[in-house]
């Protein structure tokens, strides 16, 4: 694929942790790694590989000591920490194993945070896209509900909602079926895989699972800060998700960024927006037949 349809790109990226003057560990070495627009990428690896080095690396909550980082072209290495946190707001959504939701919060406040933080979305616009994305993962009878009142892979499901809510150029997902059971850790997977595969979201995802894999379309496996790819992988069976509900919440959701965008003036994500919603209803429109 061209370089100009990568979202990350990384450029002989290495990061060394120092335990003291003389003593280090290397826990990324010269790492040169694309993920493209659509991908699931897959990075497999036991403990201590790397993962999660890289994973903060991409997600820009960690800089290499040394190489390059680019998200949507944009070379993030030498930003400040003003304007990462500003940019991983708006450009990357996480999901991580223990969920991180806010225990004070319902499952809709939840998904509304991103949106209020950033301050395009008055809360009217953010209660109504959360709702959306709440119906897309299939919660809506529990959206006042907080997060003790649900199951590990409700909890889940709101957090995959909640990354999902500013529309990112990508999504970070570090073991995210770790701490399921095997049916709620199928349920995600299944909705994550429409997600990429119907709508095209960009993800990254960090896991010791196989099953997990089984949603990539590539995998790369790391050894000792060191990445080898692998391949693509065949895709598991999305038959128990409602494909055509979900891109048409989506779009329901889409249509409020357009308009939170346009009050914003970020006309580069306008016209971005305004494609992706024409494509998707025309992916509708075909389901019908």
């Amino acid at each position: 694929m061209s370089n100009s349809n990568a979202v990350v790109k990384l450029i002989n990226v290495s990061k060394r942790y120092y335990i003291s003057e003389s003593i280090y560990v290397d826990a990324l070495i010269n790492v040169n790694l694309n993920v493209y627009r659509g991908e699931v990428v897959i990075i497999m690896g036991p403990s201590g590989s790397g993962k999660s080095t890289l994973l903060n690396i991409m997600g820009m909550l960690d800089k290499p000591t040394s190489g390059r980082v680019y998200l949507d072209d944009v070379d993030v290495t030498d930003m400040s920490e003003n304007e990462l946190a500003k940019l991983r707001l708006l450009k990357v959504g996480f999901l991580f194993q223990q969920y991180n939701l806010i225990q004070n919060l319902t499952a809709l406040e939840n998904v509304m945070m991103p949106m209020l933080m950033s301050g395009m979305y008055d809360e009217a616009m953010a209660e109504a896209k959360a709702r959306y994305l709440l119906e897309l993962v299939e919660l809506t009878p529990y959206v006042n509900h907080y997060p003790n009142q649900l199951s590990g892979g409700q909890q889940q499901r709101v957090a995959l909602a909640r990354a999902l809510a500013l529309n990112p150029s990508l999504i970070i997902m570090d073991e995210p079926t770790g701490a399921l059971d095997p049916v709620s850790a199928s349920k995600l997977l299944a909705l994550i895989n429409v997600l990429n595969k119907t709508i095209g979201v960009t993800m990254v995802i960090a896991t010791h699972n196989p099953d997990v894999a089984q949603i990539g379309s590539r995998i790369i496996n790391i050894r000792g800060g060191r990445v080898y790819e692998t391949g693509v992988v065949e895709r598991i069976n999305v038959s128990s998700v409602n494909v055509r509900d979900m891109i048409r919440n989506y779009v329901e959701g889409l249509k409020i960024d357009l308009l939170a965008r346009r009050r914003s003036r970020l006309a580069d994500d306008v016209g971005r927006i305004e494609e992706e919603i024409s494509r998707l209803e025309e992916v509708i429109e075909n389901q019908r037949h």
